[in-house]
């Protein structure tokens, strides 16, 4: 009996740890559906929201061409951790899937894993305890050794249908920004930029499709020595002061320097946890209890010629806060940067 079990253990490893499956003559890889199901789902779900100049276009669309990568629908996330089974289910009574299918996609999911993982475990240990006064002392070490084998295979299938659930982390709690929402952004230099309805369009797109909650576009001037809020957008600081110009008491602006000092950085800087930072004290035209801020570089047109008697543009960054922690995503970081690079359409175009 033991030596079945063992055998029964080991199979049903390698059968729950691989990702490949093999039914009725053809070799499926699970991975490789679940991607080309995730993208037939997300390609039907895109909608126009809003018109880029001539063209419309979708937040998706925009993303998948900045990224590079194919869609997957996005889920709510809760303020607490989530952590469920992300199985694709299959029903035996569907005409395209065969009783050998169903089986196997259970033996293989998720949930499959976990149930024979903890199950081959307990009976593992009770088979080791049953076994200690029946065993003769010359059969100890292999027995030892076969139970030891059975153990890992359980604990591979059991880990292997762990990492296959689909957890969803949690958020930090919001708080209430102290500062004051604009109706409409604000700009305390129009004559730099060529196209000042198009930096309108791009903040309120970037306050809308995003968790930001403040949207300021810095810029460094060859008139200036100092960065400068050019525009500002959604809940801003109370101090209008604050939201045309930097206090003197920020003598240095060693985050939006790096900017500065490589301009062919073209990396964001996301600063997920702004409230433990010392370098927060040079954000002061974002409001005071900000819990995030996104930096993205702004790259101006090749083409970029300075108009007469107007400043030089040296650079410009976008400046995102938000009121909650840890809130921007890999997705909302690109939708951030293809608004960026629209900006710098509008600014030096």
């Amino acid at each position: 009996m033991g030596l079945i079990f063992r055998i029964v253990v080991v199979l049903s490893a390698c059968l729950v740890g691989s990702d490949i499956i093999s039914v009725q003559g053809f070799t499926v890889s699970r991975t490789n559906v679940q991607q080309q199901l995730s993208t037939a789902r997300s390609m039907s779900s895109l909608k126009p929201v809003t018109r880029c100049g001539d063209k419309a276009v979708t937040r998706e669309g925009l993303i998948l061409f900045a990224a590079g990568g194919s869609e997957e629908k996005e889920e709510g996330r809760t303020g607490k951790g989530v952590a469920k089974f992300a199985s694709t289910s299959f029903s035996a009574n569907d005409s395209s899937t065969g009783i050998v299918d169903v089986v196997l996609n259970a033996l293989t999911s998720d949930m499959g894993g976990i149930v024979l993982g903890s199950l081959g475990l307990v009976v593992a240990i009770f088979n080791r305890l049953s076994a200690l006064d029946v065993t003769p002392v010359e059969g100890l070490g292999q027995q030892s050794r076969a139970d030891l084998l059975a153990v890992f295979a359980c604990l591979a299938v059991l880990l292997n249908g762990v990492s296959k659930l689909d957890v969803t982390s949690a958020l930090a709690e919001s708080v209430q920004l102290d500062g004051i929402p604009l109706s409409a952004p604000s700009f305390t230099d129009e004559t730099i930029l060529k196209n000042v309805d198009g930096v309108k369009w791009a903040l309120g797109s970037v306050l809308d499709a995003t968790p930001a909650d403040t949207a300021v576009l810095m810029m460094k001037t060859s008139c200036n020595d100092r960065w400068k809020p050019i525009a500002v957008a959604g809940i801003v600081p109370r101090d209008e002061q604050l939201r045309q110009a930097l206090p003197d008491s920020v003598a240095m602006t060693p985050i939006l320097d790096r900017f500065l000092n490589n301009k062919e950085m073209t990396k964001e800087s996301y600063l997920p946890t702004l409230q433990a930072l010392p370098g927060r004290v040079e954000f002061t035209y974002l409001p005071q209890n900000s819990q995030e801020a996104l930096l993205v570089p702004v790259s101006l047109s090749l083409s970029y010629i300075a108009q007469e008697n107007v400043p030089i543009i040296e650079r410009a960054v976008l400046v995102l806060g938000s009121d909650t922690a840890k809130s921007f995503t890999p997705r909302d970081v690109a939708w951030c940067q293809v608004i960026a690079a629209r900006i710098g359409t509008f600014v030096s175009s």
